[in-house]
């Protein structure tokens, strides 16, 4: 799934704080409860109908009525926490194109309040293709009980600095340049 960030823009401290609070109650609830959710962000309970609404049309947390009524954070809401974050404590000032996708992470550019070009990598524990460990792999018993800890997402991004490098197939090329060091 693409990250889209047009939206991160027009949410308010209290859709953060919803957010944080869904994080916080998930620690301990696969769903976490409306009351729940108000009292770990601070907020009302009649306020906080109207943010969850607004979660909800971002896709940044899901809805869940089968056990009791309750919400779990998607990966965007993670991404949208772990920018955030990244926001404040001013490690990037803006996101670029998506680069790379694997199985445990997604890729994307990255650049600094000076305009420095970086990598940022969204982990992504628990995804669908670690959910089925234990029927895919065999395991000793005591090693199923702590690869299963993977199925709970978290928030993990991380950046990088671009250094910008030749393939070393052409190195042997260059060497006769003055502005390249020899490669061996």
């Amino acid at each position: 799934m693409k990250l889209d960030v047009r939206n991160l823009r027009y949410m308010t401290k209290d859709d953060f704080r919803a957010l944080s609070g869904v994080e916080a109650g998930m620690r301990n609830h696969e769903l976490v409860p409306v009351e729940l959710i108000a009292t770990l962000a601070g907020l009302r309970y009649g306020g906080i109908a109207k943010v969850l609404a607004t979660l909800l049309k971002f896709k940044l947390i899901a809805h869940d009525r089968s056990q009791y009524d309750g919400y779990k954070l998607t990966y965007s809401g993670y991404d949208y926490l772990a920018l955030r974050s990244m926001l404040q404590r001013d490690t990037i000032a803006g996101l670029g194109r998506q680069i790379g996708v694997g199985k445990e992470s997604d890729v994307y550019l990255a650049a600094d309040a000076e305009g420095n070009e970086m990598v940022l990598k969204l982990q992504r524990l628990g995804r669908t293709s670690f959910r089925a460990i234990k029927t895919v792999r065999t395991m000793l018993p005591h090693a199923i009980s702590s690869a299963t800890n993977l199925q709970t997402p978290c928030r993990n991004a991380i950046i990088y600095n671009i250094v910008n490098l030749h393939p070393g197939y052409t190195c042997h090329a260059l060497v006769r340049s003055r502005n390249m060091p020899s490669c061996r």
